[in-house]
């Protein structure tokens, strides 16, 4: 279950951030230090697994949304130039070259798989679209990714591993999932609308059709988050 360090929100705003008109509900909103969720996580895949959430990014600055353990710690976040990064704890996996500045709603997916081939062993999209373009590109020599799903390690959304400084997230999050041993494509969490302009989230019964693993959750934020984690064992 998740420790619950913040405030709830219904954030339904129109996107700046390349889905406009796109609303996102019953989003967990961080604002400040202090503010995350966090979960103990039990044995699972450091090597092989999904990241899927819809982040309303509110302003430009160096900000942490996902944090694997601590001593080092793995990564997912935006520096101070609004470039997108993925540190797996030793080193910087991807930063990208397209600058997020916009405040609005982005979906920002990941899938991680070691085993993979070349630079498709992780792979970046956000609002549907795979991203290509690298400032730093090490995808293709991609390690384990440090304390992601690992046993008695603190998974955190919203926050670094200590809850301090200022790299807290400063936006809201909506729509979180996690899948341990499974490298799922974009799809299995959005689609385009009938106009094929706006990418917009799969309803809530389709994305419980996935396969979580072990440490896999989805956090649909209509209840308070201490108890509305749904955890689903293969």
């Amino acid at each position: 279950m998740f420790q619950n360090n913040l405030l709830m929100g219904a954030a339904a705003a129109a996107s700046g951030g390349g889905t406009s008109l796109v609303s996102v509900g019953n989003s967990a909103l961080f604002s400040a230090v202090n503010q995350s969720l966090s979960r103990t996580q039990v044995a699972g895949s450091n090597t092989v697994w999904t990241f899927s959430s819809w982040i309303y990014k509110c302003e430009s600055k160096n900000q942490v949304f996902l944090n694997s353990g601590s001593s080092p710690e793995g990564q997912l976040g935006w520096n101070a130039s609004d470039q997108f990064y993925i540190y797996n704890g030793s080193t910087t996996v991807g930063l990208t070259t397209q600058l997020f500045r916009d405040i609005g709603w982005y979906h920002i997916h990941l899938a991680y798989n070691t085993g993979g081939s070349g630079t498709n062993k992780v792979q970046l999209s956000v609002n549907g679209k795979l991203v290509t373009a690298w400032a730093t590109d090490n995808r293709a020599s991609a390690g384990a990714f440090n304390n992601m799903n690992q046993n008695a390690q603190v998974l955190k959304l919203g926050n670094n591993g200590d809850d301090t400084g200022t790299v807290c997230l400063n936006g809201y999050m909506a729509e979180t999932v996690i899948l341990d041993g499974t490298a799922a494509s974009v799809t299995s969490f959005g689609a385009y609308d009938s106009s094929g302009l706006f990418w917009t989230p799969l309803a809530t019964e389709t994305i419980q059709e996935l396969t979580f693993g072990t440490n896999g959750f989805y956090l649909s934020n209509t209840t308070d988050l201490s108890s509305n984690m749904t955890t689903f064992v293969d």
